[in-house]
């Protein structure tokens, strides 16, 4: 460090004697006083234009007792600026530095400018002269700028990564266009590493790394080191100038203690995986890494968090049918932790042990054999019965192959086992080029373990021939067509059924409505108020509006895919139609308020908003709800034709409202006055609303009707991380059994009988289960055995030592178990019992099927299960439980538990084939997800689901706001669109505001860009912004970031090759890639400026909240 000396010479008389024989003499003592004063600065000491890279600026930047990592320096010129952030400038020293190319700059040759240059740009070092940071010159760009011969290559920055583990090196390149490779020598202690490399383009640089662990090993801890690297070592390349070929920096590697061991391996004790005990050494920090078990020539690479310090956990591969290991016959095993060596650990020769190992081999008993064949009206689809013998106790993947007309359909399923029988269906009978329509007779052939994976004692049962013979008879089928297209007082389509048959009241299907090719109107057909098209020989009549002028209009009816149609020609018509003698611009409106309040759990207000006959065009208009000072301000689509509709606030909390307290509320429809009524005194209405107490509500309902519940237990989400088992032993009960009781109807505890039980209690059920991988669950009926209207009632769950108490519905939901694990106990209420309408019955069946669905995809277990097993256990749930109960007009609770005892499989799938109406198999295709067109095992499955679940999206609907269950995730993002999922994901929701953009007034989300507008997001700084435009995926990371006031770090450089069209989006794209929350294309581009669909989207929120925590 610089030292200050101040020295000062200090003279003293210290002595004056009179000496007789000499005289007087003085005595001069001088003393020299130095004082060391710290002093710390960083400033430039020249700027101006190379004379050996004349194209660019340079600026020499020198510190004084200090280093100044990350320290940032601005170029100004020509009214522009380039600010860049520059590695450790060394400590007494000084380093040149250079801007970009003065082109960057709009300058040309000849050009005069003055050129500032700053140091410490943002003020962010703390120095003891602040006034020596900025240099200005005056600056004329020569003829020779551009007059470079020869390429030049050099080192910009070396060094060594903060964790220690990778040396690297910054090479730059000038007129390098037209180098392919170039060598990069690094140089540490007695050890070097050349590396080829792929020159930089001309003015760009690039950034190698090499590892410590595999080139520098002898490198010791705690000693100080020079790293030197060179380019083009070798002088292979002609340079312009050679002098700058090498950089050099000194480092010290830290000693560290942190180490990982592998303390045991070898074949589980039920054959099924191999383990791996992994114990850790002040390994607190590692967090995760990786493991490799090898055999066979097979590789099963695992990641998994590292065990704390003087912990040991047990890792378990995949299953060892991924290795082909063979019974009987022996292997070598060998297990790699941290295979490629990222942690930097104080022993790496204890990372890997070896061992052999054999599976017993045993004589098989697993048989399966085909036991019926044929063709499904029903899923227009082959179908084919496998069953197993008493003694087959394998279960796993195995094929099934149909065969017919030529051609194959092959299945992969999971076989049944313990002499169970499952029926699977082929794909549609058009896979075979078979028309169920056309007629005709054909020979299938299905084949179980087609491709012989399973070793059977015997084979000679495995196939199954039939001929299916098909009826040609159009008639035997409905013919949904569009009919007449007029446009009198209102637009009207006609619908109907030419079939001999009815429409089937279950079966679902579309009408889609064009005006002038563009899609105005989509209708479910079974949410159409008249339903009489569904008849043989019936019509009925769609009215969107009052349509004026000449229009084309295009009506297409899209029936139910699992419903036959005769005749598909008839199913679009077009029509070119004139508006009658109405005239919709002197049609009259009238809205009004006729109820209003708050729902009687307190969790909403509403109100109900009516038209008169008069009003006969849907408008889009405001509702607001005040209360407390506070506002809820939401965009609808307001009844017509005499019609009313209700709607509702958001939550309480958005008022602040207290427990015990009483507030005057106001709702009022058409809140902006955007709509011209006959009437305006009649859109608001004020209530009184009182909230009770905390023992009030302490208690909703939950526990005093009969339902429903499932309580899982386990990994919810079904990570193949390689938890450890774990056994738990759990009560649940009710707190008082003179008030509720709690039975289990049935159990779900699918992985290992003699592991997992339950037993009833007197209070209620006591369990064992023991999880791994995988959920156990189990289904509750809850029901109250009095009258008494005592609000402490609750349901009392013990498990890994802590009590859940559920008091009500706000109770649910899912609670961690321990820390040492992800496992989790979730609770649901699936449905109450005490209404026996057929909505409530489709809703408690779907839900119930959902849960099978949810099992089959997340919580099959690897070992024991299947997916036949889970849909024969609840096929019995649904049967025996809760067909015959809920189709049964008794509904008085003892009787209902009577049936639930006394039912056989048998009469409730009778009972349920008599009453099939009045319930729906499912409520979609896919019960795990609220979506028909989302595949949950496609790779945005669960983000979208989770997206759904945290209430940012809920889908599209129709124009009665009823949920169409359908999300296209395909479709492109508008920038619309893009604010409101961005806004309600930060929780920023909308305003209620009227927007300053001119581009955003009537727009459906008028809220969410004023919203935009105070949190000052820049895409609404664009005057002429197209909302209806697609986003590009640059914008959504910029929204998202800015939403949520996300501090990103300045970046100069991106890490893909089209950063060209970043705009101002390269800082804000690069730190969400570092930070894992997007990765680019596998071509090494982002796609900043392409669009993006709703499936993106959705993973990028979902990325950004759980990297975020929020």
């Amino acid at each position: 460090m610089k030292k200050l000396i101040a020295t000062t010479i200090t003279a003293l008389f210290a002595l004056t004697s009179l000496v007789p024989s000499a005289g007087a003499f003085t005595l001069t003592e001088t003393i020299i006083k130095t004082t060391i004063i710290d002093y710390n600065d960083i400033y430039i000491d020249d700027i101006g234009i190379d004379t050996t890279y004349p194209q660019y600026f340079y600026a020499d930047v020198c510190t004084d007792g200090m280093t100044a990592e990350g320290v940032v320096i601005n170029y100004h010129a020509n009214g522009l600026d380039k600010t860049m952030e520059l590695n450790a400038v060394p400590e007494d020293d000084c380093k040149r530095y250079y801007s970009w190319n003065y082109s960057y700059f709009q300058l040309e040759e000849g050009d005069t400018t003055t050129l500032t240059v700053t140091i410490d740009y943002y003020d962010n070092f703390d120095e003891d002269n602040e006034t020596n940071n900025e240099e200005s010159e005056a600056i004329t760009i020569s003829s020779t700028a551009t007059e470079t011969t020869y390429p030049d290559l050099y080192i910009s920055d070396v060094g060594i990564s903060s964790d220690y583990t990778k040396f690297y090196a910054k090479v730059c390149g000038l007129d390098t266009n037209d180098l392919s490779t170039i060598n990069l020598k690094f140089t540490a202690g007695s050890s070097s590493k050349t590396k080829s490399i792929t020159a930089p383009a001309s003015d760009a640089c690039v950034t190698e790394y090499v590892s410590i662990a595999t080139y520098f090993s002898s490198l010791s801890e705690g000693t100080k080191y020079t790293l030197t690297v060179e380019v083009d070592p070798a002088n292979a390349v002609t340079e312009e100038d050679e002098t700058n070929n090498s950089l050099s920096e000194t480092f010290t590697i830290p000693s560290t203690t942190t180490d990982l061991k592998l303390s045991a391996i070898g074949l589980a004790d039920d054959g099924t995986s191999f383990y791996a005990t992994i114990c850790g050494t002040d390994s607190g920090s590692v967090g995760s890494t990786e493991i490799t078990f090898s055999a066979n020539n097979y590789d099963n690479k695992l990641t998994f968090t590292a065990p704390g310090d003087g912990v040991c956990k047990t890792i378990y591969s995949w299953g060892t049918s991924v290795f082909s290991i063979n019974e009987g016959t022996a292997y070598t095993l060998t297990v790699t932790l941290d295979p490629d060596d990222s942690i930097s650990e104080a022993d790496e020769t204890n990372n890997e042990l070896t061992t052999t190992f054999a599976v017993e081999e045993d004589a098989t008993t697993d048989d399966l054999y085909i036991s019926e064949i044929g063709a499904s009206a029903t899923y227009s689809a082959f179908y084919a019965k496998v069953c197993s013998s008493e003694d087959t106790s394998t279960s796993t993947s195995v094929s099934l192959k149909f065969t017919a007309n030529g051609y194959s359909n092959t299945k992969t399923i999971t076989n049944p086992s313990g002499g169970s029988c499952s029926t699977f269906y082929s794909d549609g009978f058009e896979t075979f080029s078979i028309d169920k329509l056309g007629g005709g007779t054909y020979s299938l052939t299905a084949e179980v373990d087609s491709a012989d994976v399973l070793d059977e004692s015997s084979e000679s049962n495995n196939s199954s021939t039939l001929s299916v013979t098909f009826a040609d008879d159009d008639d035997v089928n409905p013919d949904l067509y569009v009919g007449d297209i007029s446009n009198e007082t209102y637009l009207t389509i006609t619908i109907g059924n030419k079939g001999s048959q009815d429409y089937p009241s279950t079966a679902g299907g579309s009408l889609y409505i064009y005006i002038d090719d563009v899609l105005e109107w989509t209708y479910s057909l079974s949410t159409l108020a008249d339903q009489t098209f569904r008849d043989s020989g019936d019509t009925s009549e769609v009215q969107p509006q009052v349509l004026d002028g000449t229009h084309t209009i295009k009506a297409c009816l899209y029936p139910d895919s699992s419903t036959s149609d005769a005749n598909s020609s008839n199913d679009c018509r077009t029509e070119t139609v004139t508006s009658g003698s109405t005239d919709s611009s002197s049609a009259t409106y009238d809205l009004w308020v006729s109820d209003s309040g708050i729902e009687s759990d307190y969790t909403n207000f509403y109100m109900t908003v009516c038209a008169d006959e008069d009003t006969k065009i849907s408008k889009f208009a405001y509702i607001n709800f005040n209360a407390n000072g506070y506002d809820n301000t939401l965009g609808i689509m307001t009844p017509a034709d005499g019609n009313c509709k209700t709607f509702y606030s958001w939550g309480m909390s958005n008022f602040s409202l207290t427990d015990g307290s009483s507030y005057t509320a106001t709702a009022t429809v058409d809140y902006y006055d955007y709509i011209d009524e006959t009437d305006e005194t009649n859109n608001a209405d004020t209530f009184t609303v009182t909230l009770p107490t905390d023992s009030e509500t302490l208690n909703d309902g939950l526990l005093f009707n009969p339902s429903i519940m499932f309580v899982r237990i386990g990994d919810l989400d079904y990570h193949n991380d390689g938890d450890i088992k774990q056994e738990y032993t759990g009560m649940i009960n009710s707190s008082d059994t003179g008030q509720f009781k709690v039975i289990p109807v049935t159990d779900l505890l699918f992985e290992d009988s003699q592991t997992d039980s339950y037993d009833e209690t007197t209070a209620g059920v006591s369990f064992t289960s023991e999880i791994y991988n995988h959920w156990d669950g189990i289904l509750l009926y809850v029901y109250p055995v009095n009258d008494d209207t005592d609000p402490s009632r609750y349901i009392d769950i013990w498990i890994a030592d802590q009590e859940i108490k559920i008091y009500g519905t706000d109770d649910l939901g899912t609670y961690d178990l321990d820390s040492s694990t992800d496992n989790k106990i979730d609770i649901q209420l699936i449905g109450y019992l005490n209404d026996y309408s057929d909505d409530e019955t489709d809703n408690i069946f779907d839900n119930l099927r959902s849960l099978s669905d949810n099992f089959n995809m997340f919580g099959q277990d690897m070992e024991d299960s299947s997916d036949d097993d889970v849909n024969e256990k609840f096929q019995g749930i649904l049967d025996n439980f809760l067909k015959t109960p809920l189709l049964e007009s008794d509904s008085a609770t003892n009787s209902f538990l009577a049936t639930i005892t006394a039912s056989t499989v048998e009469d409730a799938v009778e009972l349920y084939e008599e009453n099939q109406d009045g319930i729906k198999e499912t409520l979609y295709e896919d019960g795990v997800n609220p979506f028909k067109d989302v595949d949950i095992g496609e790779w945005y499955g669960e983000y979208i689901k989770s997206m759904n679940d945290k209430g940012i999206i809920s889908g599209y609907k129709d124009e009665d706001g009823n949920a169409l269950g359908e999300f296209k995730p395909g479709n492109n993002v508008t920038v619309a669109e893009a604010l409101k999922i961005i806004l309600e994901t930060t929780g920023q929701g909308s305003s209620d505001r009227i927007p300053n953009l001119g581009s955003a007034a009537n727009h459906w989300a008028s809220g969410y860009i004023a919203k935009a507008e105070e949190l000052e997001l820049s895409i609404i700084e664009d005057e002429d912004l197209d909302l209806n435009r697609e986003a590009t995926r640059s914008e959504i990371i910029k929204m998202l970031f800015e939403a949520l006031e996300i501090e990103v770090p300045s970046y100069d450089e991106s890490s893909f090759t089209d950063d060209s069209l970043a705009g101002t989006a390269l800082s804000e794209v690069e730190y969400a890639k570092d930070m894992g929350i997007i990765s680019g294309y596998s071509n090494g581009t982002f796609g900043y400026s392409s669009s993006i669909n709703r499936a993106e989207v959705s993973k990028i929120i979902i990325e950004t909240i759980d990297t975020l925590g929020l």
